[in-house]
């Protein structure tokens, strides 16, 4: 994620899990970074409930 950040990146949008293949991504980590870069992040969830 962080690899296709730069200067100008504001905001990061990650799913918590993805569709096709069902792999949860380390949300808690990626929030973590992008808050010591200055970055904010909206993560789309709302299936990850059910499955964690």
């Amino acid at each position: 994620v962080f690899a296709a950040c730069t200067d100008r990146t504001r905001l990061i949008v990650i799913s918590h899990i993805t569709s096709p293949t069902a792999v949860t991504l380390p949300v808690q980590e990626i929030c973590q970074r992008a808050q010591q870069e200055g970055v904010q992040v909206c993560v789309d969830g709302p299936h990850a409930v059910v499955c964690t």
